[in-house]
């Protein structure tokens, strides 16, 4: 038994042996394999660098030339502004120019339509007046005539003045006496009209009233001095022999008069629906 286990041991160390030198084959494998990825990232990074390096040069030159290139743009922009500006400002210059020239074009517009309503008017005046003495020209004739006839009129009318005048010369302490007589007359009338009313008390009177106001009191008639009104009468207003109010006259006309209705006295509210009333004098 003692002389099996030192082979034992071989074999187990001639394993242990054989399985270490697998692993440390398939760790040399590896390792192998790593160097030689390693290796071609080295060369992939060295490409890399290589084109990165030729990417940024490509990227600068493009990125100066950008700059050139907008720096160029640039001026040239600068350029067409301060064109364009001054172009607005001529523009502008132009328009004021032209607003002016409107305005005077319009002015002188007004000035022509004036001078044309002008003229015109004053050719409307021509024409009337060759119209008119057209007229005249054409009635110059008849007046002619009718002179002539007045003429003739007034040589007769003379005549007959002269026949009158002799046949009246006999008449004349005639006609005084009648002017007299006629003086007299008129006298007496005027002073029996103002002696005498020629309305008497009693009499009545049917008429209708201009104007009413129960304000002030006032009532307005379309009668006066020559329907025999005088001042200071007494009436007494009646409808259908129904008195209504009584009213003393204040103011007097030929046509019209002027009465106050004396308060207190009747019913002056029924004056507002009637239109024709009768004026008995008291």
């Amino acid at each position: 038994m003692k002389e099996k286990i030192p082979v034992i041991l071989s074999v187990l160390s001639f394993l242990l042996l054989g399985f270490c030198f697998i692993f440390i084959s398939s760790l040399v494998d590896s390792h192998k394999t790593a160097l030689r990825e390693l290796d071609l990232l080295d060369s992939e990074k060295k490409q890399f660098a290589e084109g990165s390096k030729a990417q940024k040069s490509e990227a600068a030159s493009k990125l100066t030339r950008e700059k050139n290139r907008r720096e160029e743009l640039s001026l040239k922009m600068a350029t067409l502004e301060s064109d364009l500006s001054s172009k607005e400002r001529a523009l502008l210059e132009e328009k004021e120019s032209i607003a002016g020239l409107e305005k005077q074009i319009q002015a002188k517009e007004a000035i022509v339509l004036d001078a044309a309503d002008a003229e015109k008017q004053s050719n409307l005046k021509m024409e009337e007046a060759r119209s008119k003495a057209a007229e005249l020209a054409g009635e110059i004739p008849r007046l002619e005539n009718q002179l002539w006839t007045i003429k003739q009129d007034k040589e007769t009318a003379g005549a007959r003045i002269i026949e009158v005048s002799d046949k009246l010369s006999d008449y004349d302490s005639i006609t005084a006496q009648i002017r007299i007589h006629h003086s007299n007359s008129l006298k007496g009338i005027r002073e029996y009209s103002r002696e005498r009313p020629w309305i008497e008390p009693g009499d009545t009177l049917s008429t209708s009233f201009h104007s009413l106001d129960l304000g002030t009191g006032t009532i307005g008639l379309p009668l006066g001095s020559d329907a025999g009104i005088q001042q200071g009468m007494l009436f007494s207003v009646t409808i259908r022999t129904q008195v209504i109010c009584k009213i003393k006259i204040k103011e007097v006309d030929n046509q019209k008069s002027l009465g106050f209705i004396i308060p207190l006295l009747g019913n002056p509210q029924k004056l507002r629906k009637v239109e024709k009333i009768d004026l008995v004098n008291l």
